[in-house]
């Protein structure tokens, strides 16, 4: 586990201060200090940029060889097939068979999803400015977690936000959406400098928030309808005269269960869902907000890489429709693919700002570690 000695130097941090990321590391290690025959491992690369990820699957590949049994759970094919000796394929609820690894190799193009190339197009730049952050800082018990963070995100752009996981990205998330009030800097939002916004002040402005942390963007107790249109209720045609108007809300959420392959009634709970549709949930509802600005946390984690790619293609197609979004995102494919600049956080400050071109997901890898050029 030397690849993830980063924890042990900071044990005497709380877990509710730790990233989703370094979360689940400590669950893993808290797992595996207690010796188990068998190991069943749920999503366990999501959150974890690439880095960490080819770490975590060299582990697993160890620990299989020592003869530890492990189940590995993952939407992740091309994860899924370097490390497991048979694969079994869940569709709704039901098998759909078990292949050998051999199976698999011998065939792979019967099983690997293609690839679609997102053609980035270079865009004539807007001037107008939606957001700005100047000099922004966070710190706590007398540790910074940011430190003079500054960068604005213009008109109609895609603005995207790289770090390995415990760098200040969760911070700086948590306060561009709301969460979290900064120690120091200032922030101006459409023109307008702000102290402190809470995520429904950001709504009513027309921001749009899919967080990374998902239980801060579902009700879990509440049921699917009451969900997709928790932010829009008080609108034309959602109530008329005060009250709900619960025919359109069921077939405008019977719309959307379907456009994102939600096989549910309306009334259904939440809590029920498994975690990608609760994200699937999510989505539906940021992106069909009339928005004019979507802060996006991970928005295709969970997901299986087949919807991953219809939600990248929509983040695009919006996007060509002048609404711009900051993108926080651990996986640098899909940073590359849609945003036009990005800024990689190391230790709390932003260590560069780059225009996306073809071909830079190495130096983006280099200024993730702390790497200022080659």
């Amino acid at each position: 586990l030397q690849g993830f000695l980063l924890i042990a130097h900071r044990a005497d941090r709380y877990v509710k201060n730790l990233s989703i990321g370094e979360k689940k590391l400590v669950g893993l290690l808290k797992a595996l200090f207690r010796e188990p025959r068998i190991l069943v491992l749920d999503e366990p690369t999501s959150y974890l940029p690439d880095k960490d990820v080819k770490s975590l699957l060299n582990i697993i590949k160890s620990l299989k060889n020592k003869g530890l049994t492990l189940i590995f759970i993952s939407h992740r094919w091309k994860e899924i097939i370097q490390v497991a000796d048979k694969i079994t394929i869940l569709a709704s609820g039901k098998i759909v068979h078990t292949y050998t690894h051999d199976e698999v190799k011998t065939y792979p193009e019967k099983f690997m999803m293609k690839q679609k190339n997102f053609e980035h197009m270079e865009k004539i730049g807007h001037q107008e400015k939606v957001l700005t952050l100047s000099n922004i800082s966070y710190y706590k018990n007398g540790k910074y977690f940011l430190k003079d963070i500054s960068f604005d995100v213009k008109k109609g752009e895609i603005f995207g936000i790289s770090a390995i996981s415990g760098n200040g990205e969760k911070e700086l998330e948590d306060i561009v959406s709301g969460f979290l009030k900064p120690s120091n800097g200032n922030i101006i939002l459409f023109g307008k400098k702000i102290e402190y916004l809470s995520p429904y002040g950001l709504r009513k402005k027309g921001v749009s928030i899919i967080p990374t942390k998902r239980e801060r963007g579902i009700a879990p107790f509440g049921k699917l309808w009451e969900n997709i249109v928790i932010n829009r209720y008080r609108e034309t045609p959602f109530s008329i005269g005060g009250f709900l108007n619960f025919k359109y809300i069921y077939t405008y959420t019977k719309k959307l269960l379907k456009e994102y392959s939600l096989p549910y009634k309306e009334n259904i709970y939440v809590n029920h869902l498994s975690g990608g549709r609760k994200q699937r949930v999510i989505i539906a509802r940021e992106l069909h907000a009339h928005t004019k600005f979507i802060i996006a946390g991970n928005p295709t984690s969970g997901l299986d890489e087949k919807f991953s790619e219809k939600i990248l293609q929509k983040l695009k197609r919006i996007n060509n429709q002048g609404v711009t979004i900051l993108l926080f995102s651990y996986n640098i494919d899909n940073l590359c693919a849609l945003s036009d600049r990005i800024a990689i956080l190391y230790k709390g400050h932003i260590e560069e700002i780059i225009k996306n071109k073809k071909n830079n997901k190495e130096l983006i890898n280099r200024y993730l570690i702390g790497e200022k050029s080659a």
